[in-house]
């Protein structure tokens, strides 16, 4: 896992764009508002809740960053990896272990800065065969240095990897990516961890 960040800023509601034909046969402007509806409705045994409508602008909502995959799995479907379940069940225990006001319905955004400057958390799965414009690189980089906060997570090997630093190159070109130590504070803010735990797919 990997995490690109600076300050945090603006929070949001929901937005989907474009059509463009992916592997799951489906089509990306078919992704529901609410991710529950996914897969016929079959996503309706999700725990949801009642948010405060006196801040709609003060509540935390997972983003799902959509993106080029250019792979033989299709143009964009890598981004939709375990959608929509690690999105609602992420929402879930967020609100269910912290005191954070949190949307239990989240969104999938483009890389649009006009979409991305309502969510300072954006999250980015299967990012091994990513493929940036460089305007999309623009937009990131843009939105990392304004505040905003990318979670990467889920590839796999050096192949992955080097595309992966590839895009990362294209963001921030005068730059390399870092590995934190143990001793930072992100390891040791909720739980106290000894160890980068590295967790394997299953099956």
């Amino acid at each position: 896992m990997i995490a690109l960040a600076g300050p945090m800023f603006l929070l949001a509601q929901d937005t989907v764009s474009d059509s463009l034909p992916t592997w799951f046969g489906i089509t990306d402007g078919e992704v529901p508002r609410d991710p529950r509806d996914w897969g016929r409705g079959q996503h309706y045994d999700f725990p949801t809740w009642k948010v405060s409508p006196e801040l709609p602008n003060d509540v935390f909502t997972f983003a799902r960053l959509r993106y080029n995959s250019g792979t033989w799995m299709g143009r964009r479907s890598k981004w939709l990896i375990d959608y929509p379940d690690s999105d609602l069940n992420f929402a879930y225990r967020l609100q269910q272990l912290t005191s954070l006001e949190v949307n239990p319905v989240g969104v999938v955004v483009d890389i649009d800065p006009e979409q991305l400057r309502h969510y300072p958390f954006i999250y980015m799965i299967e990012t091994g065969d990513i493929w940036l414009t460089d305007d999309e690189a623009r937009i990131l980089r843009d939105y990392l240095l304004n505040g905003g906060f990318i979670m990467v997570d889920d590839f796999w090997g050096i192949y992955e990897w080097n595309q992966f630093y590839r895009a990362l190159k294209q963001i921030f070109p005068d730059r390399e990516p870092v590995d934190l130590e143990l001793d930072h504070p992100i390891f040791h803010a909720v739980f106290d961890l000894d160890l980068k735990p590295q967790i394997p797919a299953v099956g």
